[in-house]
């Protein structure tokens, strides 16, 4: 996955970064099919508030980013390994430039380990650095959310 690279279609660099690896007590194909089918992520990020499929690689997004309220942007699949990877990128959105890997990884005992890894264009430049730990915190949240949700369904 590219950081501190041009590779969006605004070509800024991506220069902040999170990664997180989460286990969630469902088989892989069962995970791995809610990323597959991007529509019904909502349900399970609360921060989205809707995706809609363009074609088979390109898919429009609304988030709610509080307190900035909620913007629309497109994603593009750039890389797809059926049941192990998915790679995408941000084409549009309010300078929020982002890139990202989610590797998928059958642990057995119907469970399945996902490795999250997002890159990202911050344009608060050397202000990054003290705002990271905010983000981190973020997505700590929506990922303990999202585990939530995926093992009650």
């Amino acid at each position: 996955m590219p950081t501190n690279k041009k590779d969006t279609a605004q070509s800024k660099p991506l220069n902040a970064k999170a990664e997180k690896t989460i286990t969630i007590k469902k088989p892989l194909k069962e995970v791995y099919a809610i990323f597959h089918n991007m529509e019904g992520l909502p349900k399970y990020i609360k921060q989205l508030v809707n995706v809609r499929i363009i074609n088979e690689k390109r898919s429009e997004w609304e988030a709610h980013i509080s307190p900035f309220g909620s913007y629309k942007f497109k994603m593009e699949i750039v890389n797809f390994e059926q049941g192990k990877s998915v790679s995408w990128k941000a084409l549009t959105g309010r300078g929020a430039v982002a890139a990202g890997t989610f590797t998928f990884k059958d642990t057995g005992k119907h469970s399945t380990e996902i490795h999250a890894e997002i890159a990202y264009h911050s344009p608060l430049g050397m202000l990054t650095k003290f705002f990271s730990p905010m983000i981190e915190k973020r997505v700590d949240a929506e990922v303990k959310d999202f585990v939530s949700e995926m093992e009650k369904g």
